[in-house]
C-alpha cells in the first residue's frame, strides 16, 4: 500500500522581532541614528505653518529655538514610526508571497522518491502589542523541504509522511527566507519613499514643546524673552504674560532676569570703552 504524504494546515506563532530579522527586515529605528533630517533653525520657524493649539499661538515668537528642535524631533519620530510600519507591511507581504499552492513544492523524499505537493502560507497576522506574528501554512513539511532542497541540500529536512512537531516547524521556519532566491520571486522592499511627508500631530508637537521649555533654565528663558522683544511687535508686558503661561515662572523673576542681561551688556560695553580711553 502506497504511503500517503502529510496533508494538513497549521498556524504557528513566532516572535515578531526574530522573524523580521530572519527575513532581513529591520523593525527598530532610532530617530537620530537611522533618520536623516536637515534640521530646523530659529529663523526657519517664522516661515512654517505650525499646527498648535490656541494657547500656544505665540510660542514660536518667544521660543523659536525650542520650537525648531521640537518640530525636528517630532518629524524624526514620525519618520522612524513610518519606517517600522513599512517594514512590517513588507514582512507581511513577503510571507504571503511564499506560495507553492499550485503544486510547486517539489523535492525528493528520504527514499529518493519524487514528491510534488501544494504548499504555502495563506494568512499572516501581526500582533505588535504582544510582539508576535501568527502564520497559517498549508503543508509546512513540504514547503520547508522544497525550499531547503532548492537551496542545494540532497535530502529533505522533514519526513514527507509524518507530521513534524510544532517545535520542528518553528526551528526550520527561518529557511523560508531563501524562497525568493530559489523560486526567483521579488522580495518586497521596506524602503520609505523620499517623497513621503512626516505627519506631526498637534498633541505630540505640543508635548514636545512643553518638555523642552521645562528643560530651560531661568537665564535661558530670559535670553529668549529679550530676543522676542527685539524681533517682534509684542509688548514687554505681553511677552512676560505669555512666558509665565508657558513656563510657570513668576513675572517679577522673569523681568528681573531680563534686566540683568541688559546690565551685563552695559558692564561689558563699559569695560570695552575703558580699553580705548
Amino acid at each position: 500500500m502506497e504511503k500517503r504524504t502529510v496533508q494538513r494546515e497549521i498556524t504557528i506563532i513566532l516572535p515578531l522581532e526574530e522573524t523580521a530579522r530572519d527575513f532581513k527586515y529591520q523593525l527598530e529605528f532610532d530617530s537620530y541614528d537611522d533618520v536623516y533630517h536637515e534640521g530646523y533653525r530659529k529663523k526657519d520657524i517664522k516661515d512654517l505653518y505650525l499646527s498648535l493649539p490656541q494657547e500656544y499661538e505665540f510660542v514660536h515668537v518667544l521660543f523659536p529655538g525650542v520650537v525648531a528642535q521640537a518640530l525636528e524631533d517630532c518629524e524624526r519620530n514620525s519618520w522612524a514610526a513610518k519606517m517600522r510600519k513599512t517594514s512590517l507591511e513588507a514582512l507581511k507581504e513577503a510571507l504571503e508571497k511564499i506560495d507553492l499552492l499550485g503544486g510547486g513544492a517539489e523535492y525528493l523524499d528520504l527514499n529518493n522518491q519524487s514528491i510534488s505537493e501544494k504548499a504555502g502560507i495563506t494568512n499572516v497576522e501581526i500582533d505588535e502589542t504582544n510582539d508576535q506574528i501568527s502564520i497559517t501554512i498549508i503543508n509546512p513539511e513540504h514547503l520547508i523541504n522544497a525550499v531547503i532542497s532548492g537551496v542545494g541540500y540532497f535530502s529533505p529536512d522533514l519526513d514527507a509522511y509524518e507530521e513534524a512537531s510544532m517545535d520542528e516547524i518553528k526551528r526550520r521556519f527561518h529557511n523560508l527566507e531563501r524562497f525568493f532566491d530559489v523560486y526567483g520571486e521579488s522580495k518586497p522592499t521596506a524602503e520609505v519613499s523620499s517623497q513621503w511627508t512626516p505627519d506631526v500631530d498637534e498633541e505630540s508637537f505640543k508635548e514636545e514643546i512643553k518638555f523642552r521649555i521645562n528643560e530651560l533654565t531661568v537665564p535661558e528663558i530670559a535670553e529668549c524673552l529679550k530676543e522676542a522683544k527685539e524681533n517682534s511687535d509684542l509688548s514687554v508686558d505681553r511677552i512676560l504674560e505669555l512666558a509665565h503661561s508657558y513656563t510657570n515662572e513668576e513675572i517679577p523673576l522673569l523681568r528681573k532676569e531680563v534686566v540683568k542681561l541688559f546690565d551685563a551688556e552695559v558692564d561689558s560695553l563699559h569695560e570695552e570703552k575703558k580699553e580705548w580711553e
